[in-house]
């Protein structure tokens, strides 16, 4: 594998909170206000406001006053809770574009989250992304940088990262489960909608000791050389996970043998 190929150091040290987190085709910054115009504008809004009908109390956004208050409001009233803006160029979302940091300059997205250091947990919020980025390379970098982050970046280690999915959104769920979350249950009716209707949820989780295989996986189908000229994927994501386990078995029979012999 070639530097220029690689997603980067597996045991490299990671960026604090404050430092923006780099990828090949997004970069994560702490939300300002300096984004929100940029925000506004990479939603497509006001025109899109269905992109927030999974989120619990979300108003409709016709303004970038609206976006500003409604996203700085929450952040001071939930001191516990981080908002990254999602930043990457537009026309350069994934292979074979050519990959430079100093073309993000649209905010795509915003990814959000909650520590628990009393249990050890991060709790996903509402991670929101425009059209033009859902189901894109830079949409699957873009949580892979975040997982690292909050798995290896933090003060403390986390043991579990988790989120609840309206249990209606089942493209949602299948994306997660795509990246290696697991379903844990159905909440009944623990949250509202954006309509102030029950609702139920999807629990999913992620743990620590699944992490590394994770982002192995995850790394592996990031790799320039797993996309075509045509920016194709040659292996899917649930085929690379299924080489990266069976190679894990084989390190973990080969460990038995030795130990028993």
């Amino acid at each position: 594998m070639s530097e220029t190929d690689s997603c980067g150091d597996l045991d490299s040290p990671q960026p604090s909170m404050s430092t923006p987190i780099e990828g090949r085709y997004v970069t994560l910054e702490r939300i300002v206000p300096a984004h929100i115009p940029l925000l506004f504008t990479g939603l497509g809004l006001p025109q899109n406001n269905h992109i927030f009908d999974w989120v619990t109390g979300f108003p409709y956004v016709q303004t970038e006053d609206d976006l500003s208050n409604y996203i700085f409001t929450y952040l001071r009233d939930h001191p516990d809770l981080t908002i990254y803006a999602v930043k990457a160029c537009q026309s350069r979302l994934g292979p074979p574009s050519p990959s430079d940091s100093h073309s993000h300059t649209s905010v795509l997205g915003i990814m959000g989250y909650r520590l628990h250091p009393a249990s050890r947990t991060i709790k996903l919020d509402d991670i929101i992304y425009s059209p033009v980025l859902q189901h894109t390379y830079a949409s699957t970098e873009a949580h892979q940088l975040l997982l690292r982050h909050l798995f290896e970046a933090q003060t403390i280690a986390y043991c579990r990262v988790w989120a609840t999915i309206n249990i209606s959104n089942a493209k949602s769920r299948r994306h997660s489960e795509r990246l290696g979350y697991t379903y844990e249950g159905t909440f009944r009716k623990d949250n509202v909608t954006r309509w102030g209707t029950s609702r139920d949820s999807a629990c999913i989780s992620m743990l620590d000791e699944e992490w590394p295989l994770n982002k192995r996986v995850l790394l592996n189908w990031l790799l320039l050389a797993n996309f075509d000229a045509d920016g194709k994927q040659i292996r899917s994501l649930q085929e690379v996970r299924t080489l990266e386990t069976r190679c894990f078995l084989d390190v973990v029979q080969h460990k038995a043998e030795i130990l028993i012999a």
